[in-house]
Formats: C-alpha cells, structure tokens, sequence
C-alpha cells in the first residue's frame, strides 16, 4: 500500500476559496468487478496532520480515487489517486475540516466523507475596552464592523506581544479568534487558540496577553475586567467527538471515549467514529433464550416470546419462564400448578397424556415460539388437520382431540395434550404407539414421540361390578377353591397320625422298662391325661 501527502495551502497567505485544484484525468477500462462500499479509517490526527484509510471500492486494481479536503465549506485541496490512504498535513490547531472520497468502480459512483477537528488547546479570554464606543454590527460575527474590530484588536496584540509569541501566531500555531463584542463599552470575548504540541504554560499566557493589553495606546483596557483562562473545550462547537461518545475535558484540551453501547471504529483517534454494536447478534445481551432481543441505539431491549411467561418485571426478558416444562412434573393438574393456561379444559376431561413429539430433521424458527405467527398456525394447523382425524379412526374414538402448548428448538420439538373422553381407557404406551405410526403416516419419519398419562378430575375408572368374568375363568376360580380344601384336609390328618405314633411310643417305652426293672411307673400328663400304672 502505498501512502500520499496533500499539503495544503495555508490560507493566511492566500485565499482558501481560490486554491488550485489538480484533477487527474484517467480512462476507466471495463472488466468485471465486485463493488464495496467504502469505509474510512482514521489513522492519525494531531494538531497539523489528518491520516486517513479507507476499504477498496472493488476487487479492481486500477480503481482511481477523487480525494478532496474542504475548510469552512472551502475547497482546500483536490487529487485523484490509486492508493488507499492518504495524509493531509500544514493543517491548524483545532480546527475542523471535511474530508470527500469518491470513486467510480463497476460503472458506478462510490462515495464517502468524513469531518474531522485537528487538536488544539484553546484558552478563553475576556477584556472591558473603554475608550471605543460599541457600534451597530458589533453583535454580528459575519459583519464588516466586526470583522475590522477583530482584525484590529489581532493586530494590535501581535505587535505588542514578545517575540516567541508573535512567532506561533505568524505561523499558525496560535491564532486569536473573536467570539463576541458586547456592549459597555466594549466587552471583548475571545479564544487564543494553539497547537498542543507547544508547552505554553496558561500563566505564561496570562502574563504576557494581559501585558500586551496593558502596554496598548491604541486600546484602552479595564485589567480589572482582564483574564485569560482555560476553556472546557467539552461545549459545543469545540470538539468533534461522535453525539455517541463521551467528552471529558482535559486542561485546554479534551478526549473522546465511544460510550457503552458503541465500538471504535477510529481505533487512531478515538470516539470520532463511534459504531452501534448489536448485541443480538453478537451474544453480549442477557436476554433469556426464551426472549426476543431487539437492538437499539447503544442498547438491546428483551421480550418474553409470545405464551412465555415473564418473572422479572423489573427487567423483562431476562427471566422467563417456559410453559412446556410443565411436563416434567408428575401432577399437571394439581392445584398449585398453573404453568399452562390451558389447564381447565385439558384436565377436566376423562383421559389426558402430555405428548411431545421430536421432530429430527425440521429446523426451528423463532417465529414458532409466538403462538400469533403463521408460523405457529401453520404447525399446529398440521396436528389438528392431519393427526387428529387419523388418531380417531385408529382408536375408534371420536372423542379424540389435541390442544397444543408449543414448539421449542432441538431440531423441532412439539409439546401438545391428547385428550379424550371415551367410556373405555387406554393406556399411555397404547397411546404412545398409535400416535407415533399416525406422525410417520402424516407428518415426518424421523420423529421421536413420548406420552405420559395424566390424572384428572374427570379420570375414567374401574369398578369391580363392572369387571366381566369369563366361564372358563370362574371354573379356574372354583377349581383353585376345592385344592385349598383338599390341602387343608391332609395337613390335619399328618398331625393326627403324628401324634398317635408318639402315644405307641410311650407305650412300648413302658413295657419295656417293665420287663427290666419288674415294675413299670408312668405318670404321663398332657395329650394322655393323668395316669399311673403300678406292678401288683
């Protein structure tokens, strides 16, 4: 990249208004190109010098680009040029200039422009002249009676100042401006303007303008009613910081700073360029995912979608809170839940699943989440249309209806009730089987379908007197009926025959002890009673 210096004309020696223009005269040769708007950069200013960039108007190599400098309106130079930056030095101190870069490029006209205030520091100050009398014309800058007032009053203080000073003021790095004449007698109101480059102290100043004034025969001046001082170059009309940037005065001169909300696009000189950032789109807003975020001028605002419920007031969209987690509590219908607004006439029928169908190969819209969009009636359009009436014929129960509570991302996800009010209940994995083959019957083949029953206050159930018994299955009652019996019958019998073998055990005992001893004694108690048998 190539870089260019513009010098211009110093207009203290020659008319600004008549400054020669040089224009390169070049032929464009056609040839396909892809057009860029351009976009400047500013890459250096100080008190003397503009440096300034800018984008490739095409992909053309031969682009030629028209650069012009303007001061008050006043063309102060022009040239045409190939590269994409140039520098405008021999500027003055604090002053604003206009910067225009324009460019054919593809058959077509490309422009930019940009103003731009040089540094400088500016001191205000104040004098009382009293031996001139106040003329009309005086409250009018553009005047001839102001503008020889003001040329007089610059001449007189150049040649009473000293010599340093004298020299920044021929050179144009001081300047004395009017700002206004005010009556009694003449109250003079100006600025001592210098670039910031020179280390003049404000005491400095104040010494030796004050003395110029006072050693003055052609003005006489009230020092009473003398100063200089620093001006708060923050006012308006004396910096050139972006309306979104914050101006902060430092001594006699000031920076620029992009307020939140805003990048620097003039990274060289900062808070001139300063750009909206969109935090929508690059991730620094605290919306809720379940919020639209809509930028604004140095800011974002978020809103809960459509059917998404807010919980912070105080800071909308930050907090909201998504009616189809409903489904992950046991109970819908119980009292404290009120998730989903459409719970008195979801619970109030006999049966109600809540279903969720993923759809894996649709892709979500944000539009999905606002229940008003086309989008969302076009969807929900596709249930009540398509899948209802195949959900009746198959389980035979016209009865059959679906209320949907949204759509959510990941790829499409459906939250909907299925809800009937048939004398007969089904179960929710008969339910979940059907609707799955009536979804990849109508709607996609890529789909994952769960549903989960619901009990409500209207739930279908089952009593006993309404339980139909089979023959076959009250003869396998009976039959189960007579083997307790039977197994009860033996269970006695095993006692009974145990015990009896205990009692010709005893028995045998008896005899022979008897038969070893000549006696036999028994005094047997419980199940025998109370007996004894004695050898006579």
């Amino acid at each position: 990249m190539t870089k260019e210096t513009l010098s211009t004309t110093k207009p203290w020696t020659t008319n600004p208004t008549s400054t020669a223009t040089t224009t390169t005269s070049t032929t464009i040769i056609a040839q396909s190109c892809t057009q860029s708007p351009l976009s400047l950069e500013i890459k250096l200013v100080n008190s003397h010098v503009i440096h300034l960039g800018w984008t490739k108007a095409s992909s053309r190599k031969d682009i030629l680009y028209n650069v012009k400098l303007f001061q008050n309106g006043a063309l102060m130079t022009s040239e045409d040029k190939r590269a994409t930056e140039c520098t405008f030095s021999d500027l003055f101190p604090s002053t604003k200039y206009s910067v225009s870069i324009e460019a054919v490029s593809c058959s077509e006209k490309t422009t930019a422009s940009l103003s731009i205030m040089t540094a400088g520091k500016i001191y205000t100050g104040k004098t009382r002249i009293i031996n001139v009398v106040y003329k009309e014309g005086y409250e009018n800058s553009l005047s001839e009676a102001f503008k020889d007032f003001e040329k007089n009053f610059q001449d007189e203080l150049k040649k009473l100042l000293p010599s340093n000073i004298g020299t920044l003021l021929g050179n144009g790095m001081m300047r004395i401006e009017l700002i206004s004449l005010k009556r009694g007698s003449v109250v003079v109101d100006f600025n001592i303007v210098m670039s910031t480059e020179q280390n003049v102290t404000l005491a400095e100043l104040s010494k030796e303008y004050t003395g110029a004034l006072n050693r003055s025969t052609v003005l006489q001046v009230d020092l009473k009613d003398t100063f200089i001082d620093v001006t708060n170059s923050c006012l308006p009309g004396l910096n050139d910081c972006s309306e979104n940037a914050i101006c902060t005065p430092v001594g006699a001169t000031y920076t620029c700073a992009c307020k939140p909300g805003f990048k620097d696009a003039s990274v060289g000189h900062p808070g001139r360029i300063c750009e909206d950032i969109n935090e929508c789109t690059d991730g620094s807003n605290a919306c809720s995912f379940l919020a639209q975020c809509t930028n604004t001028i140095g800011s974002y605002k978020c809103e809960c979608y459509k059917s998404i419920q807010e919980e912070n007031s105080t800071n909308p969209g930050t907090k909201c809170t998504d009616p189809v987690m409903c489904f992950n509590h046991g109970n819908l219908c119980r009292n404290t839940s009120y998730c989903f607004l459409s719970k008195p006439s979801v619970c109030s029928r006999k049966q109600a699943f809540a279903c969720n169908i993923l759809f894996k190969t649709w892709t979500f819209a944000p539009e999905l989440y606002n229940p008003a969009s086309d989008a969302y009636a076009n969807m929900s359009n596709k249930f009540i249309l398509d899948i209802v009436p195949l959900m009746r014929a198959k389980l035979k129960d016209d009865s059959f209806d679906i209320t949907i509570v949204g759509f959510r991302p990941g790829s499409v996800q459906a939250y909907f009730f299925c809800l009937m009010d048939g004398t007969l209940p089904i179960n929710a994995s008969k339910l979940q089987l059907t609707l799955s083959e009536a979804v990849k019957a109508t709607l996609a083949v890529e789909t994952e379908v769960t549903a989960i029953s619901i009990p409500t206050s209207s739930a279908v159930t089952t009593s006993p007197t309404a339980v139909t018994i089979s023959p076959s299955t009250a003869a396998a009652s009976a039959s189960v009926q007579d083997y307790g019996w039977r197994t009860a019958v033996i269970v006695i019998a095993v006692l009974l025959a145990v015990a009896l073998l205990v009692i010709v055990g005893a028995v045998l005992a008896s005899v022979y002890w008897r038969r070893r001893t000549g006696k036999y004694f028994t005094d047997p108690s419980g199940i025998m009673g109370n007996f004894s048998y004695k050898y006579m």
